[in-house]
């Protein structure tokens, strides 16, 4: 795919909805897994481009609800998952600088019976294929202070065709943006085989 070229981005994850890889998303599993048990969760997850194997499936689902949200229409199918997850279908690169949010996503957390989540995960190379910056400033409106972030990413490793051009291009611009521009605190910092893994908490 050449520089420049529009695609469809529903039709192209859709298209590889059962075949994707997940060399990244299994890492965070063990971390997210020790703070479920720590209780530090909390009640309601935004599993973020969950795709078909679900981060969030490993979590103790008789203690939380989930909003599963991906690109692709085959995200639907997960509602029929034993815990009943809600599902949205999104395209967040249609994000940019300064937007109002999404109408699906906000009336979903009313669905949940809330108006805040608890906790993000965000694994699997996800920030490389969206406008990341502008995508979890949005969502910081709909976090709790002191609610929980998880990202897995590899730099520029994944189905390049697909990279945004705002990708991160260092762990270290991914760090500042969330220290310094929406006043993240950085609870855990970890590189394992070109795997970079965050948690963060929200400040007040």
């Amino acid at each position: 795919m050449t520089r420049g070229t529009v695609y469809d981005r529903r039709l192209y994850w859709k298209k590889l909805w059962k075949k994707r890889n997940y060399p990244f998303a299994l890492n965070m599993v063990p971390m997210i897994v020790d703070y479920d048990r720590q209780g530090r969760i909390g009640p309601l997850v935004l599993d973020l481009g969950c795709s078909c194997i679900p981060v969030s499936n490993w979590l103790d689902l008789s203690r939380c609800k989930r909003i599963l949200l991906d690109v692709s229409p085959h995200v639907h199918d997960l509602s029929e998952l034993p815990d009943s997850p809600l599902t949205v279908e999104c395209d967040l690169c249609a994000f940019d600088y300064g937007s109002k949010g999404f109408a699906a996503f906000e009336r979903t957390i009313a669905r949940a019976g809330t108006e805040k989540i608890d906790t993000i995960i965000a694994a699997d190379n996800l920030i490389n294929y969206i406008p990341w910056a502008s995508v979890f400033e949005t969502l910081d409106r709909y976090l709790k202070i002191n609610g929980l972030v998880f990202i897995c990413f590899g730099l520029n490793i994944g189905r390049g065709e697909a990279f945004h051009s705002r990708r991160p291009f260092s762990p270290g611009s991914v760090i500042e943006f969330f220290e310094k521009k929406i006043n993240y605190d950085v609870l855990e910092y970890g590189t394992q085989k070109g795997c970079h893994g965050l948690v963060l908490r929200k400040g007040g």
